[in-house]
Formats: C-alpha cells, sequence, structure tokens
C-alpha cells in the first residue's frame, strides 16, 4: 500500500503515524492531501519535538480546543506507547495526533506548516542539543515573513544568560509562555499556562497503609536528596512508625542500591521507566508526593525561579499533596493548606503525612482542587489574550 494510500484510510481517526520510510516520500502530494483532508482554516499546530514533555501538551490541547480551534498535535514518534493523552477525550473530528520517527526538518515540511493558524512550539531547545526553534526561524518565519509562531519556555535558560537569542527575540514579540505564573524577564511577567490538566483522573481518598511516591526525571546523584529521604525511613522504622510504603517511579535498584539497607526494604517498591498510564494510576493511588529537592544544588534555583518540577503538576492535576522544602512549596503557591513543609530532615513532615485524620486529608486535597481550578481559569484567560476565541461549527 502506497504511503498516499495509508494516509487516506487514516486520515478518519484521531493518529497517523509517519515512519522514517514515509518520511522519505513525504512529498507535495502527501501534504496537500493532509491539508485538504484534513484540515480546517482554524487549526493550530502544536510540535513537540521533545521526547520526555508529555505531561505538558494535554493542557495546551484543551485550551487550544475549547477556543474553538481545531488541533493537529505533531510529536516524536518516541511518544509511541507513552501516550500522555491515555485519559484525554478529545472530539476527533477536531484533534488528531501526528507521529514522526524523527522529526522533520525538511523545507517541504516548513513549507507544510504555512498552512496552520499558529505554531505553538512545546520544546525550544532538547536534551540533546537540537534546537529546533532556530530551524523554525531560519526556515519558516523568515521565508514566510511569518508572525504566528509562539512557545514555551521551561526555564528561561538562555534569557537569563542576557544574551539575544530565539527566546529573547519571541519575549519581545510577546509569543513566549512559561509553565506557572509570577515567572519574570527583565521585570516583565510572562503569561502562563500551567500544565496541571490531564484528562480524566480519579481524585482518591487517603489509605490506611500511607503511600508516598517519589517521581523520577532526571536521576543524577545530588538532584535530589536521597541521604535525608533514607535517612528519614530509617528513622521512622527505628521509632516503630511502619504504615508506611515509598513507590519510586523511573527508577532501578542499580541507582539506589547505595541507600537501601535490610531493614528499609519492606517499605519500597521500585517501578522503572513507565508509559504514563501507569505513572498517572501509581499518583491516583498515592497519598503523597514526596518532592525531594536539594535546595543545595545549583538546579534548585532554576526550579525556584525560572520554571517547575514535574511534581508540581502532579500534585494539582491529581490534587495529590506534596512534601515540599518550604522555601519552594510557598514559590509554587503550595503553602502549608496544600502541602506538607519541611526546611531539615523530612522526619516531622513524613510523621505528619502518616499520621494525618482522612478529614485533614481531604481538606488539603480540596485547597488543592480550589487552586488548581484558579490556575486553570487564568490559563485559559492568557490563552485567550494571546489567540482570541473562534466560532466552533456545530
Amino acid at each position: 500500500m502506497s504511503i498516499l494510500d495509508r494516509v487516506k484510510k487514516l486520515m478518519n481517526k484521531k493518529q497517523l503515524i509517519l515512519t522514517a520510510e514515509d518520511q522519505k516520500v513525504m512529498s507535495h502530494e502527501v501534504s496537500e492531501f493532509i491539508k485538504n483532508a484534513g484540515m480546517k482554516s482554524k487549526t493550530v499546530a502544536v510540535l513537540e519535538p521533545h521526547p520526555w514533555h508529555g505531561e505538558v501538551y494535554p493542557a495546551f490541547i484543551k485550551y487550544f480546543l475549547d477556543l474553538g480551534y481545531d488541533v493537529h498535535l505533531l510529536v516524536d514518534a518516541q511518544h509511541t506507547g507513552l501516550n500522555s493523552l491515555v485519559n484525554c477525550n478529545f472530539p476527533s473530528d477536531r484533534f488528531k495526533m501526528f507521529e514522526f520517527a524523527h522529526f522533520p526538518i525538511k523545507q517541504e515540511f516548513y513549507d507544510f506548516l504555512v498552512n496552520y493558524e499558529y505554531l505553538f512550539l512545546m520544546t525550544v531547545l532538547t536534551h540533546d542539543g537540537f534546537h529546533y526553534a532556530l530551524s523554525l526561524e531560519r526556515n519558516f518565519l523568515q521565508k514566510y515573513n511569518k508572525n504566528n509562531l509562539y512557545c514555551i519556555s521551561h526555564e528561561l535558560s538562555s534569557l537569563n544568560n542576557r544574551t539575544e537569542t530565539f527566546e529573547s527575540r519571541m519575549v519581545d514579540k510577546n509569543r513566549v509562555f512559561v509553565l506557572r505564573d509570577k515567572i519574570k524577564y527583565k521585570e516583565k511577567e510572562l503569561p502562563f499556562v500551567s500544565p496541571v490538566y490531564f484528562g480524566d483522573i480519579k481524585i482518591t481518598s487517603k489509605n490506611k497503609k500511607t503511600k508516598f511516591i517519589s517521581i523520577g526525571g532526571v536521576w543524577k546523584k545530588g538532584l535530589r536528596n536521597f541521604d535525608n529521604l533514607f535517612n528519614t525511613m530509617k528513622k521512622l522504622h527505628e521509632n516503630n512508625i511502619r504504615n508506611f510504603e515509598i513507590i519510586f517511579v523511573g527508577v532501578d535498584k542499580v541507582s539506589l542500591e547505595a541507600y537501601i539497607t535490610p531493614e528499609i526494604q519492606p517499605y519500597i517498591t521500585l517501578i522503572g521507566r513507565v508509559p504514563y498510564n501507569q505513572l498517572f494510576n501509581c499518583v491516583e493511588d498515592a497519598d503523597f508526593i514526596l518532592f525531594n529537592s536539594d535546595p543545595t544544588t545549583k538546579d534548585f534555583d532554576k526550579y525556584m525561579h525560572y520554571g517547575i518540577t514535574g511534581n508540581y503538576m502532579h500534585t494539582l492535576a491529581f490534587q495529590t499533596p506534596g512534601l515540599i522544602y518550604e522555601e519552594l512549596g510557598n514559590e509554587y503557591l503550595l503553602d502549608n493548606t496544600r502541602a506538607i513543609h519541611y526546611t531539615n530532615d523530612l522526619y516531622d513532615a513524613m510523621k505528619k503525612a502518616i499520621e494525618i485524620s482522612p478529614e485533614q486529608y481531604e481538606q488539603m486535597q480540596n485547597n488543592l482542587g480550589e487552586l488548581k481550578e484558579t490556575l486553570m481559569a487564568e490559563s485559559f484567560k492568557n490563552m485567550k489574550q494571546a489567540f482570541g476565541e473562534v466560532l466552533v461549527k456545530c
């Protein structure tokens, strides 16, 4: 079956996967078919060349759809099987996802992008050093004299180097969003969209046996304070406080073997890197999220002033209270009515979490829910200010 025939067959479905072989022949013919068969006049392309940021784009897709736009999500195929949209029921006639074996940098692809009302780039610089935004700027914005590209800055890293970059040029054009409120650049508060929407998820009551979850991201030694966490576990055990479990997601035993002793082994469940549906199930079932931030590391300042941690998204989306370093909690609006703070060791915080009553726990969840609704309303307002609303035809 030719690629064009396969595209015709798949276009009425929500998802279209384009393999590396497909892309070799993804020519004018195929692009024109996608444009004519799958794209309406008010369609936004959400571009995600990064394989690890799947938790961020559900919220943006939701808000674009709520504003009346159709949405095409164009992603790197490493998202295949991970699917952060597992709990999202976006309408199939207005939303489609295209996965690319290698995110395309061909000129014909940039020529195709001219058909979209807006382009929204979810990641400017990927972890392998690929600067997709510069490629877009050179091959799309400049060629077509366009001004319809927006992007997210995850941590304002290049802006804070005080050099002229793609990001600084986009900020000057009011084309940059950040992921939480009150983030400033040169005294200018940037518009935010809080990525705290993951679709239809469960808000669960506290378990009789308290379940903590520690979610991986980058498990470099020193990024998180494992000494503090494992010393606290030993202290809880020694003080006969044993009604708890810690689930580690995204890390294997080899990474933590230096910390695990026979006495605390029974309290530990190790889960490796898993698809989002399994991660979300784990967060739904957990009682508390361990932010486990280390304020002595260089990355702490980044999370404190310019970006967010993944735990910020999870604690708000699932209304699962966190144990968080006090200074970071206050910066994230996670005060002591929405989280349990600590400043030195974790012992008192974990003890409090284990002993908290179901009624107190539910109140913390409700407080998180109220903050979540406030942030989503502000996020939608910021999106509406940038993109307006369009009429949705029934």
